[in-house]
């Protein structure tokens, strides 16, 4: 039977679409046996948990002086993992582990396949595709290095079939919300909600006049004067939502988030009229030519960061009392969906140990 070993780190956003490429292997191929190594941070670990599926953990080099040293033990730990469980074939979605991991595999001559989400290739997938059989993208070849097209496929980005099957009434169970009004959900992520929940802490009683508001506000992140808002409000927050997410979709009518292409992918599934502020200054700025990339097909409404103190309230206010720019949002944000991608993915993994 086959055996696959699947890999990233960093953060969620990196490995929501391993699971779903995953579980349409699995779908694909009942007998194939899987783990996910991801890296050592409690929410990487307990977010595979809650999925269900194997995973293990790998130590993740650390950019410093110390450097060629964490890198020599997470090379060793990927060594002893490959040795342990033998796969037939590696899938990589990027973050640090990828890197000893994908370089141990490729000195076995084990078939390796990566997935790149973002429209700029991150360090870690840069090295990774040096000795990878198949690139698979979630944009165009064009965003991507020349070296690497000839083995690049696009095949969009994977979204698990759940965040698409959301129940409107589980929603308005789960937020109390009476459904009258319409509703903004607020996904910061978890290296930018700390500016966009002080952004939408100063305008929350501005934003509670137009609209309901779900705020997600990242682990470890206060919560926006939670304490002093029920639910009858118009304002319901949690640090963090797995299962009642695809219900918070379902209600949903407009989004603020960052551009996380794994969130964006989440929203495009959904057809949510989105206003996009990508966090700026990360690996190669991706959050911005993620933005940019929907925004240029008026997808999306792109705001930076320092335009949103200011802008925020006008924007939302003008999307909810149009309904054409919202149809035109949802059309055009739903069109770049590729609803088939973690099947497509998955069936390159499969050829490579046929």
């Amino acid at each position: 039977m086959p055996r696959i070993l699947a890999c990233g780190s960093g953060s969620i956003g990196h490995l929501s679409p391993l699971v779903a490429i995953c579980r349409a292997l699995l779908a694909m191929s009942p007998q194939t046996v899987i783990t996910i190594s991801c890296g050592m941070r409690p929410e990487e670990s307990e977010y595979l948990r809650t999925e269900n599926l194997s995973w293990s953990t790998l130590p993740q080099p650390r950019r410093s002086w110390l450097f060629p040293q964490t890198f020599l033990r997470s090379y060793r730990a990927a060594c002893h993992l490959l040795a342990s469980f033998q796969p037939d074939a590696i899938l990589s979605r990027g973050g640090a582990i990828s890197v000893p991991l994908c370089l141990a595999a490729a000195r076995k001559h084990l078939p390796i396949i990566i997935h790149e989400s973002d429209s700029m290739m991150g360090l870690a997938t840069r090295c990774t595709a040096l000795w990878a059989r198949n690139i698979t993208t979630g944009f165009t070849p064009e965003s991507y290095p020349r070296v690497f097209h000839s083995r690049i496929t696009a095949t969009g980005n994977p979204v698990r079939p759940v965040m698409t099957k959301g129940s409107r009434e589980e929603g308005f169970r789960i937020t109390r919300f009476s459904g009258k009004r319409p509703i903004l959900i607020i996904l910061g992520g978890s290296q930018g909600a700390q500016a966009i929940n002080k952004v939408v802490t100063t305008l929350l009683l501005e934003l509670t006049k137009l609209c309901d508001i779900i705020h997600i506000t990242g682990p470890g992140k206060l919560a926006a004067r939670s304490s002093q808002l029920a639910a009858h409000n118009g304002y319901w927050s949690a640090e963090y939502v797995h299962d009642e997410l695809p219900h918070l979709y379902a209600i949903a009518t407009i989004a603020l988030s960052r551009a996380g292409a794994g969130v964006l992918s989440e929203l495009a599934a959904n057809g949510i009229p989105s206003i996009i502020v990508p966090l700026r200054g990360l690996a190669q700025d991706h959050q911005w030519h993620n933005a940019h990339f929907f925004a240029r097909l008026n997808a999306c409404i792109l705001l930076e960061q320092e335009e949103l103190a200011k802008q925020l309230v006008a924007e939302i206010r003008r999307i909810l009392d149009d309904p054409a720019i919202r149809t035109k949002l949802r059309e055009n944000f739903l069109s770049l969906h590729h609803p088939d991608a973690a099947r497509h993915i998955a069936e390159i993994v499969l050829k490579n140990i046929a």
